[in-house]
Parts: C-alpha cells; structure tokens; sequence
C-alpha cells in the first residue's frame, strides 16, 4: 500500500484550512463550502460577461476610432481590473485569519518530525490553489465569452487572440497584485508584532481592508470620470491607484496603444515584481519565527503558575 507523503497531506490540510466553516455541521466538507465561494464568483462573472462584454468587444473591434469611441473603451479597460482587484483583494482579507498558518496548525505540526521547509512549500501550494481558483471562477466567462466572440470574427483572429491575452493579462494581474499586497502586508505585521498582538489587531485589519475594497469597486463610476483629465494631465494619483496601472496591459498588447498608459503598463508590471518580491522576503522570514513566538508563547503559558482562589 502507497503511503502519502507529509507534503501532500500538509497541502491538502491547508487547502482545507481555507474553505472550512466552524458553522456548519460536521458532516459537511470543504467541497460544500469551495462550490459556494465559486458558485458565487462564477455568478458575478457571468453577469459581468452578459452586460458589458458584447459592447466591449463592438468598440474593440471597431476599426475607426474616435476620442469619444476610445474613452467609452476605456472604461470597459478600466472596469474589469478594478473588479478583480476588488474581489480577490476583499476575498484575501476576508480569509486573512487562513493565509499564515495559525497557533492551532503550529502546536500540531511540532509534534511531528516535519521539517518547516516542508510546511512552508505546502502553505505556498495551498495559497497558489486558492489564488488560482478565485481568479478562474471570476473571469472564465469573460474570457470564455471574449474567445467566443474571436472565434466569430474570423477576420480579426489575430486581434482577437491579443485581446483575450490583455484581457487576461490585466485581470489576473490586478488579482494578483491584490492577493500578494495583502500577504504581504500580513507578513510584515507578523515580523514586527507578537502572536498575542497579532491576533488582536487582525480583526480590525479585516473590517478596514474589506470595507476599503468594496469602497474601491463602489466608486468606480467617480474615479472613472476623473480619469480622463488626470491622463491628459498625467496627474500623479494615477500612480498610487493599481487598477489603473493594469489597464497599461492593453495598451501594451494591442497596436495602437496610448504611450502614458503603456508606461503605466510598465510601471504595473516592476509593481507586481517588487510586490512578489517583499512577500516572499516576508513570508520567508515570518514564517520562522512566528513559528517558534508561537511554540515559546504556548510554552510560557503552560508554565506559568496559577494561584488557587478560595
């Protein structure tokens, strides 16, 4: 008989970490779960492709372009990366408490002879499968409805093809950038605070980085409207806003491009670089040692004495 080894059986106890629910009865699983966290993103999807994705791609494909036709298209560019970078980003903080393994997963696992290499590669497996699966259920059907419409314009294919590649590009890049901003910023919380102190000003973190994220989708329609003078003035609060960085990605993978959002292209790319890059550095040094805080915590608890109350 194949035994299983500790990595796979770590991945699948972490994969599980994240869709389990304390509410539900303890028949129930992690599918019942996945399926409604999916069922629903796949939902917003769908409806996001139903209404926009026919005028979106009518304006792509349009040969003669005027500034109003190029503006109208730019708000189709600008809408779907601000929705995956909303939805991922208030997905993530949503499941903040998940991403880095808690006292209870620390406490267990050093009673076994695991390495912590083995522990951390099978958190960041876990972290890739969720990421993974929240941006494909949020963008197949655009995608999917965006291939359709190529396929149909046998004239275009090789426009189309660029499209569905910026399309994809600029939506799973602002998701992502959404996802490693805020793993990021939890392991550098978890570098400079205690467990004790980590675990009381998360909830507060959570309320604020939802809350900032539906405020970043809700709003869109007004930062749309300041969008057009700020490019033409190429002011610099389009610098600090990542939705619009990622719009770059279209005008850097299809002919024609405007130059300023090509730059900020550029500039989205180096962002997602040194995002990766600080949550790697993080994670890698967190990971350690909120490991052994957490060990040691628990330790002093123990011995610590307690007095016997008449």
């Amino acid at each position: 008989m194949r035994t299983r080894s500790p990595l796979r059986i770590l991945l699948k106890m972490f994969q599980n970490r994240f869709f389990e629910d304390d509410t539900v009865s303890p028949g129930s699983g992690f599918e019942t779960n996945i399926y409604q966290v999916l069922g629903f993103l796949l939902t917003v999807g769908f409806f996001v492709a139903y209404l926009t994705m026919p005028a979106f791609l009518e304006l792509s494909f349009t040969r003669v372009h005027t500034a109003a036709v190029d503006w109208a298209l730019r708000n189709f560019r600008l809408f779907f990366p601000a929705l995956s970078f909303a939805v991922i980003g208030f997905a993530t903080v949503f499941q903040w408490d998940m991403l880095f393994p808690d006292r209870r997963d620390f406490l267990v696992l050093s009673l076994f002879p695991v390495p912590l290499r083995e522990i951390f590669a099978a958190k960041f497996g876990a972290l890739g499968i969720f990421l993974g699966l929240l941006i494909g259920a949020l963008n197949v059907f655009p995608t999917l409805s965006s291939a359709l419409f190529c396929l149909l314009r046998a004239d275009a294919w090789g426009f189309g093809l660029r499209l569905v590649a910026a399309q994809v590009a600029a939506t799973a890049g602002a998701a992502l950038f959404a996802f490693l901003l805020v793993a990021a910023f939890q392991g550098a919380l978890i570098n400079v605070t205690s467990p004790r102190i980590f675990r009381r000003i998360s909830p507060s973190i959570q309320t604020f980085g939802m809350s900032l994220m539906v405020l970043s989708v809700s709003t869109y329609p007004i930062y749309f409207l300041l969008l057009k003078p700020a490019a033409e003035a190429h002011q610099h609060w389009l610098w600090f806003f990542p939705p619009v960085w990622f719009t770059g990605f279209y005008d850097l993978l299809l002919p024609g491009g405007d130059p300023f959002f090509a730059s900020l292209g550029h500039y989205a790319i180096r962002a997602l670089a040194i995002v990766l890059l600080f949550f790697c550095l993080s994670w890698v040094v967190g990971f350690k040692r909120h490991f052994r805080r957490t060990l040691e915590a628990e330790d002093t608890q123990a011995r610590r004495p307690t007095r016997n109350r008449l």
